[in-house]
């Protein structure tokens, strides 16, 4: 894909139908200063992840800093949200949270796990 956005030619040996693909697909994408971007459903272009990065990129928005272990939807939305994308980011926040040690002994949270919200009453005025 990058061959072709940057040459503008499609590679050598494909065939008719490979071609109209490759020219459909690359509508969603774009070469900008050697950096590859995939516009997403929602029109917003993501840049495009090696593979030796997802898994750091995975890790962190799964239980890093700004993680929680959430569920993969939550995963994914926050990988999307810091304008990352790679082909399979859903398939692969499936299975790190499936094959997540803490999310498997904890399950999912019931009505017990709750804390019920109850309103702090200020006993002075302009207390906080």
């Amino acid at each position: 894909m990058t061959v072709f956005l940057s040459a503008g030619l499609p590679p050598e040996g494909m065939t008719p139908d490979e071609r109209k693909r490759l020219t459909i697909r690359s509508r969603y994408c774009c070469l900008l200063k050697e950096t590859f971007y995939h516009k997403g459903a929602d029109e917003i272009w993501r840049r495009a992840i090696w593979q030796i990065e997802k898994d750091i990129i995975m890790q962190e928005a799964h239980y890093g800093v700004a993680g929680g272990h959430y569920v993969r939807e939550m995963t994914t939305r926050k990988i999307w949200n810091n304008g990352l994308w790679w082909p399979t980011t859903i398939k692969d926040a499936i299975e790190y949270c499936r094959q997540c040690d803490l999310c498997q002994r904890m399950g999912k949270p019931n009505e017990k796990d709750r804390i019920p919200h109850e309103p702090v009453l200020p006993l002075q005025p302009f207390q906080k």
